[in-house]
């Protein structure tokens, strides 16, 4: 049996925390980052979407449309 790797830890939140972005610049950088991203949706839709079976045509988005 597998265990779960959070057990025993909280989830807070915290109404002062700083997120800070740091992506790499350059065009080539940029288009590689949305490229994976482009890629990693696939690949989770066809791993998660088609399983659950929905008969209804939406995209990844969530929004009507071709899939």
């Amino acid at each position: 049996m597998l265990q779960d790797p959070y057990e025993g830890y909280d989830l807070l939140y915290n109404d002062d925390a700083v997120i800070v972005h740091d992506f790499d610049t350059g065009l080539l950088k940029f288009w590689k980052t949305f490229f994976t991203y482009g890629y990693g949706s696939r690949v989770q839709y066809d791993k998660f979407y088609q399983l659950a079976g929905s008969q209804k045509q939406i995209n990844f988005a969530g929004l009507p449309g071709d899939t």
